[in-house]
């Protein structure tokens, strides 16, 4: 068969998907040509199954060949440090973004925030939050839970105030994220207010 790297890129994706994380990798191996979207196939593919060292490893690589990545790339590494509790790589992830002038979109600035959550970082992830100016429903959510499993459940609640006030509809996530807070520091009123 002709070689064709789209072709060779959805299959390994659909493999990683599939859970076929290995054969994923023996297919991405064999290819005579890779490109940015064949990295970031594989990368998203070690993130999704766990195997979050492999993901930074490869990008590591990326890095040595001058591949330059894409914002699911970070993203994926993002959420792959988050899962293993590295800071540091995440912190220089973050600084990569910025430097390199990526695009923070809703999901990129949502995997920032969820990353230094996750990692203890509740300044850091403060900060980022605060300096956004288009606050979508997702960064609210996120660093809502972020504070509520950090501790600091009475700024979550103060959070989940703001969002009733900032005109954007909560939906089930956020929720979920008051339930997380006020389990820890408030009750809720019959008429829905919190009480502490």
């Amino acid at each position: 068969m002709e070689f064709d790297v789209a072709a060779w890129n959805s299959m390994i994706l659909g493999l990683a998907k599939c859970g076929e994380i290995d054969e994923s990798r023996k297919l991405f191996d064999k290819m005579p040509v890779t490109n940015p979207i064949s990295r970031n196939s594989m990368i998203g593919g070690y993130v999704r199954n766990g195997m979050f060292k492999e993901a930074l490893k490869l990008f590591v690589k990326m890095q040595e060949e001058r591949i330059q990545p894409s914002e699911f790339t970070m993203v994926s590494l993002l959420n792959a440090s988050a899962q293993i509790g590295a800071l540091k790589q995440g912190e220089w992830i973050h600084e990569y973004i910025k430097k390199n002038n990526l695009e923070l979109d809703t999901i990129v600035v949502t995997a920032i925030i969820d990353m230094y959550c996750k990692c203890g970082s509740k300044g850091n992830a403060l900060q980022v939050f605060e300096k956004i100016p288009n606050r979508g429903l997702s960064r609210w959510n996120s660093m809502i839970f972020g504070l509520a499993v950090n501790g600091c459940e009475k700024v979550a609640v103060l959070l989940i105030k703001m969002l009733e006030s900032s005109g954007l509809k909560p939906d089930s996530i956020s929720f979920m994220a008051a339930l997380t807070a006020c389990n820890h520091v408030a009750t809720v009123d019959e008429d829905g207010t919190f009480s502490h």
